[in-house]
């Protein structure tokens, strides 16, 4: 979990991650940037799943799976001490 804000009056964001890919964890505190995975690199199948319905003009899909393809996708938590974050993305609270 790391927690970095600029303006005390905000409301805190929490990034619960595993140590296992540490040169992200490192790139966070030495150029204060997060590494945002594309789309399609999400680990679960149901993360930004989305439908459109069968009446939905053929070139609006295609535009949707255009800019899709070059969305990146950062998740924050307002909790600090949720569980089932700790477990699934700090690596069974072993991460940060």
């Amino acid at each position: 979990m790391t927690h970095i804000t600029d303006d005390p009056t905000s409301t805190p964001a929490y990034r619960y991650m595993s140590l296992n890919h540490f040169d992200r964890v490192d790139d966070i505190f030495s150029n204060n940037r997060f590494y945002a995975p594309k789309y399609c690199e999400l680990n679960d199948p149901m993360e930004g799943y989305f439908f459109t319905l069968k009446k939905t003009h053929k070139d609006r899909r295609k535009k949707i799976k255009k800019i899709l393809k070059q969305s990146r996708i950062l998740c924050f938590s307002k909790k600090c001490n949720d569980v089932l974050l700790w477990v699934h993305y700090a690596n069974g609270f072993k991460g940060i």
